[in-house]
């Protein structure tokens, strides 16, 4: 693409915003930042206007690779340029914030972005945040975020608190796990299947067994029906800790209650 690009400028042919746009986005794409700011910068060495398209691939480019600085430089260049940032630019910068660890300018940005008018992040999108930053263990920054949501005045839904008990879970802390559900109730929350079978699979993983039986048989007084893969992480824990009757019984009571393994 790099060699078309050439060729253009050879042959005389000046390329426009589009051009610019292609090639940032590619580099972008690719995971090769410093490739798309050499050509932003060379974009507007030849006087080429970066547009709404460009600002938004460059700031999320350098919010990805926490280069939290850089990107809000261009953001406020965006700004100075008279080009408006919209959804896409803040989610981009509150994203690269809250996984980096800014959670006060994260806030900043959300604030602002209700200021100007424009829709705040959804729980959607904290939620993503939150499972991305609890499958890599880092479940004290996810709590953070969790805390931010609720300082915002977003309201958490079955996917937060189910994606927070797995990190605690994740890092062996089954007792913080159990507050997270207390919680989720407390505030009007109800679990569902998928809460549960992450914390019955948490029990499993930490080698309570018995603690996860108390919690599977606890579902159905939840009026919480056990699925297909409630009674397989029952039955892995069971063959794994050595009480293979136990997992016999339960493959029985699975096939009685008519669920079928696919």
């Amino acid at each position: 693409m790099i060699d078309l690009f050439n060729s253009m400028e050879r042959n005389g042919i000046a390329a426009d915003c589009r051009v610019f746009n292609i090639l940032i986005d590619a580099y972008a794409k690719h995971g090769m930042t410093d490739e798309a700011m050499l050509i932003f910068t060379e974009m507007r060495e030849k006087g080429v206007g970066p547009d709404a398209f460009t600002y938004s691939t460059v700031i999320a480019a350098l919010s990805r690779m926490g280069r939290l600085t850089d990107a809000m430089g261009k953001f406020s260049q965006m700004i100075a340029m008279g080009v408006q940032p919209d959804t896409t630019v803040y989610h981009s910068l509150i994203q690269g914030c809250c996984i980096h660890g800014d959670l006060v300018k994260a806030k900043e940005l959300v604030c602002e972005m209700m200021n100007k008018g424009i829709p705040r992040p959804s729980i959607v999108f904290f939620n993503s945040v939150i499972n991305s930053l609890c499958k890599e263990g880092r479940i004290m920054d996810a709590h953070d975020i969790f805390d931010l949501v609720i300082d915002i005045g977003e309201r958490p839904d079955a996917i937060t608190f189910s994606s927070l008990i797995d990190g605690y879970c994740l890092v062996g802390n089954m007792d913080k796990a159990l507050k997270v559900l207390d919680v989720m109730e407390s505030v009007g929350v109800e679990p569902n299947v998928i809460t549960y079978n992450t914390l019955v699979n948490g029990y499993c993983r930490n080698g309570r067994i018995d603690d996860s039986l108390t919690l599977f048989r606890e579902m159905p007084r939840k009026r919480i029906k056990p699925d297909t893969v409630s009674y397989c992480i029952i039955m892995n824990g069971l063959f794994r800790a050595g009480r293979t009757v136990a997992a016999r019984k339960m493959f029985h009571e699975m096939t009685e209650n008519g669920i079928t393994v696919r």
